[in-house]
């Protein structure tokens, strides 16, 4: 079995704009107005799932706590997130699992992160390379009726993803596109 699937150069585009793909709900504008809408469609913390090292800290920062965050310590692949806070947000979750994932790819191995943090109840993921295309990880394996909620970039607002079984079946379908990697 393959340990690594590649992202097609005919998905970036889509996956790009993921939000129009999904079934989703998007709100733009500043932290404070996405982070207050969010909670408001969604209540409960507990059930939010946040691919992206600002949406985290974003959520964080205003007192939210969610099941899992899932980051790699960078913001738009570039700016390195200063070292103090990432720390700090390593703290805040009983489980922390580090894992590597290529940019451009889904290796396994990041698939059953997400699959064992569901199993936990939560926790943070740190991915060593890019943790983009793992939003499709935890609609694969995060519970139904969680949601997933990651940034449009660049720093437009969020996007918030029900993960029910109509957005797991399209996550499914553009896996199934997927090029086995040599990694």
């Amino acid at each position: 079995m393959c340990q690594c699937l590649k992202m097609p150069e005919e998905l970036r585009s889509l996956l790009a704009n993921a939000h129009t793909y999904f079934k989703a709900h998007t709100i733009l504008g500043n932290p404070d107005h996405v982070v207050a809408q969010a909670m408001a469609i969604v209540g409960d913390p507990r059930r939010i799932w946040l691919v992206g090292d600002v949406v985290c800290m974003n959520f964080v920062s205003r007192g939210y706590l969610p099941k899992a965050c899932i980051v790699d310590f960078r913001s738009e692949r570039r700016r390195r997130i200063e070292q103090e806070r990432g720390e700090k947000l390593l703290t805040l979750f009983p489980h922390v699992i580090k894992i590597k994932n290529p940019p451009g790819h889904l290796c396994r191995s990041s698939i059953n992160a997400v699959k064992d943090l569901a199993r936990r109840g939560g926790g943070i993921l740190l991915i060593e390379g890019e943790e983009d295309l793992l939003g499709l990880a935890v609609l694969l394996k995060a519970p139904i009726d969680d949601v997933l909620i990651y940034g449009i970039p660049p720093r437009k607002g969020i996007a918030i993803v029900p993960i029910d079984r109509e957005n797991r079946e399209k996550a499914q379908r553009l896996i199934a596109m997927f090029k086995e990697a040599n990694r």
